[in-house]
């Protein structure tokens, strides 16, 4: 048996890119859903060296799913704010779609082994700690993305 809350709302949560000291971008990211975290799982491959690689089409698919709203971009003649657009988001310099990208992906499986933990009564609370603080530290290096297109 399986039990959910249908009423539950994935709440997003600011993320402030770490490229820009002085004015950095800052996203705001909802955690991908259970058929959002699969549809971007599709496009993972394995690579020799063990990290994962997500073809492009899996990369915009995530950041469509995630990204909400942005502050810290500007127009860049006026300086005005520019509002959020998932169609904007090519005109931004690669690092930063990247960077978001690797941080939605970070979030999406260190939720999923969130999940998949807590669902488990045999283990001790010591035991999930350690792990999910080994996961944390390691998440980041296991996730090579490709630059989207």
């Amino acid at each position: 048996m399986v039990t959910i809350n249908p009423d539950s709302k994935l709440v997003p949560t600011w993320y402030q890119s770490k490229l820009d000291k002085n004015d950095p971008i800052e996203w705001l990211l909802k955690p991908l859903t259970g058929m959002e975290f699969m549809q971007v799982q599709s496009g993972a491959r394995m690579t020799e060296e063990g990290g994962i690689v997500y073809s492009a089409q899996a990369q915009r698919d995530a950041m469509r799913f995630a990204i909400r709203d942005w502050k810290g971009v500007q127009h860049e003649q006026t300086s005005e704010p520019i509002e959020y657009s998932y169609y904007l988001l090519e005109t931004l310099p690669s690092q930063y779609l990247i960077e978001v990208f690797r941080e939605i992906a970070d979030r999406a499986m260190l939720r999923e082994y969130e999940r998949k933990n807590s669902s488990s009564q045999s283990q001790s609370t010591a035991t999930q700690s350690n792990s999910t603080a080994a996961a944390v530290s390691g998440a980041g290096t296991a996730i090579g993305a490709t630059q989207p297109q």
